[in-house]
């Protein structure tokens, strides 16, 4: 196990050559005591979240070259764990340090959306678009304002405006770009440097063995209607997307969003976007509560080969969960629902206690089963009500 943090030196530019600047490791002062990162996959956020890194030093402070901002990587077992920026390090006495890092994913909410021309400045939701000489759309401008993310994977970045309402101030470009997937059907997460564009997978990618003390499968925030206001040729209208089959087995509920800030849409286009939304987060019933795994508790590739380093599985990734009781499964139209996409990665690792990971569902909640029958706010649709 490993932290390696790259000084910028006295630049802020991660280019390759700042990047040359002698790397600083941490088995170069000291050895790790305990790790935990979080991963996250949902609604306005994909990807590496936060990391906590504590080292206890051999006698010497921590070099002074390092400073917050700082590129930085966490690897376990020969693959990257963490990689993302350093935030802070915390001195905690008894010649320990503690190394908060954030994910890469966390400068989108930093620059807000801002469109140049000629140097003027206003807000905007049109991520790309400019000449990249005179004009500049959002994305092009933060880019030019040291915007770290330099890869884009999946698809490529939405064109034209997205309805994002009226937020205090302007709105950031984790917004817009949340925004405009939203009506693709399709999300965001960033990985390193990289932004990764698509729907929610459909492969597994890994299989684990059903706890016991799994909470049973939950239809708290099922939505199954949405319905659409957009401009029309003869004025406002609605269309609205339904799934009949979920409407008929659950209570379900209806969400209302407002595609007005798209301009002008012909009906198709209108009920194609609202199609999509409901695609994305009307959600089949989800678990509630989480599943802890260790490298001996059954957790496997999904051709069966046992994980021995939990650090691999992030949150995005898809779990079919075996050995689901009856009264933990949500079945629809005769379907068992036995895979779900994790929304939450929670990796430990301590010198003492070894490696754990605990995933809690896309659209689940860590909650207790004595905590289950206490109501819950549905967050992740809030997020459509622009």
């Amino acid at each position: 196990m490993q932290l390696t943090i790259t000084p910028r030196g006295l630049t802020s530019v991660r280019d390759a050559a700042a990047a040359a600047s002698r790397p600083i490791r941490v088995s170069d002062f000291g050895e790790i005591e305990s790790l935990r990162t979080v991963s996250r996959y949902g609604p306005g956020f994909g990807g590496w979240d936060t990391a906590r890194v504590v080292v206890r030093a051999a006698g010497r402070w921590f070099p002074r070259r390092a400073r917050p901002g700082d590129h930085a990587v966490v690897t376990v077992g020969g693959v990257n764990g963490f990689v993302g920026l350093l935030s802070e390090a915390q001195p905690l006495g008894g010649g320990r340090l503690a190394f908060h890092l954030k994910g890469y994913g966390r400068k989108l909410d930093d620059f807000p959306a801002l469109f140049a021309t000629s140097g003027a400045l206003a807000a905007t939701t049109q991520l790309v678009g400019g000449n990249l000489s005179t004009t500049f759309a959002a994305w092009e401008y933060a880019v030019t304002q040291g915007l770290p993310i330099t890869q884009i994977g999946g698809g490529t970045l939405p064109t034209g405006s997205v309805s994002v309402g009226a937020p205090a101030g302007n709105p950031t470009l984790a917004e817009i770009l949340t925004a405009h997937l939203m009506l693709v059907g399709k999300r965001w997460k960033v990985l390193g440097r990289s932004l990764i564009i698509g729907a929610d997978p459909t492969t597994v990618r890994w299989r684990v063995t059903a706890p016991d003390d799994l909470v049973a499968a939950t239809d708290t925030r099922v939505v199954t209607t949405v319905r659409a206001r957009y401009t029309s040729s003869g004025g406002v209208a609605i269309v609205t997307a339904t799934d009949p089959t979920l409407a008929a087995v659950l209570d379900g509920r209806a969400a209302t969003v407002d595609l007005r800030g798209l301009g002008t849409l012909t009906a198709p286009q209108a009920q194609a976007r609202a199609d999509a939304l409901l695609e994305l987060d009307k959600a089949v019933p989800v678990f509630d509560g989480s599943i802890r795994l260790t490298p001996g508790s059954g957790i496997t590739t999904r051709n069966g080969t046992p994980v021995r380093n939990l650090a691999s599985i992030t949150a995005g990734d898809l779990v079919k969960i075996d050995g689901l009781r009856a009264s933990q499964r949500a079945t629809i139209a005769g379907t068992a629902a036995d895979t779900v996409v994790i929304g939450r990665a929670v990796y430990d690792w301590s010198a003492e206690a070894g490696q754990s990971l605990t995933i809690t569902p896309l659209g689940g909640r860590d909650r207790s089963l004595a905590e289950q029958l206490t109501p819950i706010r549905r967050e992740s649709f809030a997020a459509l009500s622009f």
